[in-house]
């Protein structure tokens, strides 16, 4: 079941929450999230009362324009990977004056609401094997780093947000009725090597850049060699030889190896003996960032990553990524294009395919036919040959027991009586000469 906004806009404000629910089988607390993920205005608590009561009651608002990536249509009984999907208009790339430079965007001081909405969801989280976080909620934004990287990763995205704000773009988590797809992260092949631990983990729905109407994914990421995983266990040195393997271990010898390793450990204790000085440990790295971006449309390949050298650098590529992905809308407006084509195509294909398919079964069945109808007929003669046939030797026998018969009248009534039993039994075996009832048995090739 799939209900339109501007449905469920005029329900609501038609009855109460509890008698829409109801129609849909949901409770009014869940309908009322769907209002919210649709963007549809309710009336507020008491309104349906006051209206009861004569009192004056809050205007019907009017209902919002939907945005860039909204969603549009409820589909009661879906998810978000198999629910309805809007066939939308092929995306558009906006009209964009050619600069020489990239905007440079202004610092701001608060938070944009997708950050801020957001942040939360990544305090209630797993740490996978590899150090990287896994937030328990699945649509989140596609930030994938490691605790000590989070907070850098959010100031980032956040002066990201504010940017493509400012130039007029929309940023968004993929509503669940479009065909808008994630590219797989694979770390270990765009790093080249193995990591330890390695888990893949992706959000539910891909977070979207709206270029105009054209779509960008995005992922804001940790580089692994500053993710503190797990690390190979250190193997263990070869046991150098001891003095005191050549001693023997008599009562005596033992005696004065435990009051030698006393003697040591109280002069460790005072001071005297200093322990073995450790090899410093190598400092871990700062966090490093990477920007991904990519196409989300199915059967196109664009993909573009900026990577920081040091801590801090991506803020100052901000400008260039807004950029680069207004240069890049018409671009992924022609693969589009051109994935519809070849879709089109392959959809003509197999709608050819199928009709050779169905043309095949026809011509199966039509063979088959013909083949069942030709053993029928065959199964029919042979019947009818074999009953013709037993008929026949019925009539042979028939003869002989005739004579048999004639041949009983000279015997007395005891040898008569038993001759005459075993002809009747005989004659039952055989089945009788009557043609009428042998021509009954016989099945013609229609009935078959």
């Amino acid at each position: 079941m799939h209900v339109a906004r501007e449905t469920l806009y005029d329900e609501v404000w038609s009855e109460p929450m509890t008698t829409v629910a109801e129609r849909y089988g949901v409770s009014s607390s869940f309908m009322a999230r769907v209002c919210k993920n649709l963007k549809v205005p309710r009336p507020p608590r008491g309104y349906w009362a006051r209206r009861q009561a004569g009192k004056k009651v809050p205007s019907r608002p009017a209902l919002p324009a939907p945005r860039r990536g909204d969603e549009l249509v409820w589909s009661r009984g879906g998810d978000d990977r198999y629910g309805c999907h809007v066939q939308r208009a092929r995306p558009k790339a906006p009209e964009i004056p050619a600069t020489g430079r990239a905007p440079k965007p202004r610092r701001r001081r608060t938070e944009h609401p997708l950050v801020a909405e957001n942040r939360p969801h990544f305090h209630d989280y797993r740490e996978l094997r590899c150090g990287y976080l896994r937030p328990n909620k699945r649509i989140v934004l596609d930030v994938f780093t490691s605790v000590a990287a989070i907070d850098a990763a959010f100031k980032l995205a956040n002066g990201l947000f504010w940017a493509l704000e400012e130039r007029g773009h929309q940023v968004a988590i993929a509503p669940r009725d479009q065909r808008l797809y994630r590219a797989q992260l694979d770390l270990e092949r765009e790093s080249g090597r193995r990591i330890l631990g390695w888990e893949d983990w992706s959000p539910q729905r891909p977070t979207i850049i709206y270029i105009g109407t054209v779509a960008f994914g995005l992922t804001i990421y940790e580089l692994p060699d500053s993710v503190d995983g797990p690390q190979p266990s250190p193997v263990a040195p070869p046991a150098r030889a001891s003095p005191f393997d050549q001693i023997e271990l008599t009562p005596r010898n033992r005696a004065r190896i435990e009051r030698i390793i006393a003697e040591l450990a109280a002069k460790r204790r005072s001071g005297e003996v200093q322990p073995a000085p450790q090899p410093p440990k190598p400092p871990k790295p700062s966090p490093l960032l990477a920007v991904r971006t990519y196409s989300p449309y199915p059967d196109t390949d664009w993909r573009k990553q900026w990577i920081e050298s040091k801590t801090g650098e991506m803020h100052g590529q901000v400008g260039d990524i807004v950029q680069t992905l207004e240069q890049a809308a018409p671009t992924l407006v022609t693969l589009v294009e051109q994935a519809e084509v070849r879709a089109i195509e392959a959809a003509r294909q197999l709608d050819l395919q199928r009709q050779e398919w169905r043309r095949e079964e026809e011509r199966r069945a039509q063979e088959e036919a013909l083949r069942r109808r030709a053993q029928a007929e065959k199964d029919s003669r042979q019947q009818l040959l074999s009953i013709v046939e037993h008929w026949v030797y019925a009539n042979q026998a028939e003869a002989f027991l005739a004579q048999v018969g004639d041949a009983a009248n000279d015997m007395g009534d005891a040898e008569r009586a038993e001759v005459m039993r075993r002809l009747e039994q005989a004659r039952r075996l055989l089945g009788g000469t009557d043609a009428l009832r042998w021509f009954l048995k016989w099945k013609p090739s229609e009935s078959r």
